[in-house]
């Protein structure tokens, strides 16, 4: 098992290879299973990168990896961003396909999305739908649509996060060099803010069948312990494109304005599943109706949190019977 300190860049793209690159973060259980779904896949010319984020000395030590992975072990935990770019920079394959540690593949998933390239040699990105599965891998409820990308991925992402995980994506090598990669001051939507930035200049296409399983657990970063600090980075980054929109891309601003009313709609019902409160929520419901005013959902909601209001203003005055 191959380990490095530092990750080193490669231009040599050979043709077909698929470089896995999975962030690992104190998961050592979880990663075994992922490696091994890597290992089961029907494509077979890939390079496995794991790329541990500062995990240290107890946790590596846990790791049982086989002998085609390549270990690189950053110093500091620097976050999902961080990893994943010092796994592109070793990266030796014509595409990149990410994993997150607790996720799995089905056998099939590299060799479907290489083949789609194949055939659309103009696509830049693919992506597949995905299972969802508990911390036993046991399957949660049944598989929901997918949303393609249509002819213009950037509108698409725009109006919903349509790539649900960086589990389920396939891009070509090529189109991540030095300055267009994750962007290490991000925790939390780095994937999305990466796919808007590349459906600017690039087409994707998507596979509808479930090749990928996500599995849902309490320590994942979007668990619903950490559902009010990731709705505010989505906030953030929502509201920072709508400005990069505005004086760059006007066109796109009506899908601007509804991402950033959905982030402000995501934000009030965080709020109130954190600390049951109706006036800051109602204050994000506000602003939600400012930047998409027609929509429906905003006003049902400001009316269930009114009413919820008025209901305890009126238990309160009930008179207590002796």
């Amino acid at each position: 098992m191959p380990v490095e300190d530092a990750p080193s860049a490669s231009l040599d793209l050979p043709k077909g290879m698929v470089s896995v690159i999975i962030p690992v973060f104190r998961r050592s259980g979880f990663l075994a299973e992922a490696v091994q779904s890597v290992l089961a896949q029907t494509h077979s010319r890939i390079e496995i990168i794991i790329v541990d984020d500062g995990s240290g000395e107890d946790f590596v030590g846990q790791y049982r990896l086989p002998a085609q992975a390549r270990l690189i072990r950053l110093p500091v935990n620097g976050g999902p961003s961080a990893a994943r770019n010092a796994g592109i920079a070793a990266a030796r394959g014509e595409f990149i396909a990410f994993l997150d540690s607790d996720d799995l593949w089905l056998p099939d998933k590299l060799r479907r999305q290489v083949l789609l390239f194949r055939t659309q040699p103009d696509i830049g990105l693919t992506y597949c739908n995905h299972t969802e599965i508990d911390q036993h891998a046991n399957a949660l409820g049944a598989v929901r649509p997918i949303r393609p990308p249509g002819p213009d991925p950037f509108r698409a992402l725009l109006r919903s996060p349509i790539i649900k995980t960086p589990s389920t994506v396939m891009l070509r090598r090529e189109l991540l060099p030095d300055g267009c990669r994750f962007d290490p001051a991000m925790r939390y939507g780095e994937d999305r803010d990466l796919w808007l930035r590349l459906a600017l200049r690039h087409r994707f296409q998507c596979d509808p069948a479930p090749l990928v399983r996500y599995r849902v657990h309490s320590g994942q970063l979007t668990c619903h312990r950490h559902r009010l600090a990731n709705a505010r980075a989505e906030l953030k980054t929502m509201n920072r494109w709508r400005r990069w929109i505005r004086e760059h891309r006007p066109g796109c601003l009506g899908p601007a304005n509804r991402a950033v009313c959905s982030s402000y709609r995501e934000l009030a019902k965080a709020q109130h599943r954190q600390d049951g409160s109706t006036g800051l929520p109602l204050r994000f419901l506000c602003r939600a109706a400012r930047a998409c005013p027609w929509d429906h959902r905003v006003y049902s909601r400001m009316l269930q949190l009114l009413l919820r209001k008025l209901w305890s203003k009126v238990v309160q005055l009930r008179p207590v019977r002796g």
